[in-house]
């Protein structure tokens, strides 16, 4: 006959013993920290999620700042790249002067472009014609000063000036008939 073998048996020598009560977990030594689990797979504790979302909350405070600097310095070597860009165009564009529409000018004497004919005559690269005052790209709006340049004054010199929209105290730049980029603001 063999010897009853239970959740609580074991086997001393030839000798089956059998235990009345099977060993709790406590008196087996394991710890009472375990984590529960939930239909058989096991989980996080609460404490451990809180420390989680901790350090993922103080690692963007800090990441947040950094990527909004590194963005707006982004966006103002791109507005310098194309005041760089419009000062060639310019310089393409004085000695053989088109007038393109939306320009209602007819006098091809050498002369710089205006604003709205610099975009079309670059195949509006530098973004949207608003009016015949302005370009718009993306939260920068360009203009020349001053905002209707007369043809004389066209014929010797030219300024553009780049304002960042949506912003308070945005960023101010300007270029000038020789490609000098100013930051005013």
């Amino acid at each position: 006959m063999d010897p009853p073998r239970g959740e609580g048996s074991r086997i001393i020598g030839t000798m089956a013993v059998v235990n009345p009560r099977p060993r709790s977990r406590e008196a087996s030594g394991a710890s009472k920290a375990k984590r529960r689990t939930f239909h058989g797979q096991r989980a996080f504790t609460l404490v451990e999620l809180l420390v989680v979302v901790a350090i993922i909350g103080i690692l963007a405070a800090i990441a947040v700042p950094q990527l909004q600097v590194a963005r707006r310095a982004a966006t103002e070597k791109a507005v310098v790249s194309t005041l760089r860009a419009m000062a060639t165009n310019q310089q393409l564009f004085y000695p053989n002067p088109i007038p393109l529409k939306p320009s209602p000018l007819k006098d091809f004497t050498p002369r710089f472009a205006r604003l709205n004919e610099l975009n079309s005559f670059s195949n509006r690269a530098f973004g949207a014609t608003v009016g015949n005052n302005y370009v718009d790209a993306p939260r920068v709006r360009y203009s020349m000063v001053p905002l209707r340049p007369s043809i004389a004054s066209l014929t010797g010199q030219f300024v553009i000036q780049a304002t960042e929209q949506g912003v308070k105290k945005g960023f101010i730049y300007q270029v000038d008939e020789s490609a000098n980029v100013v930051k005013i603001r």
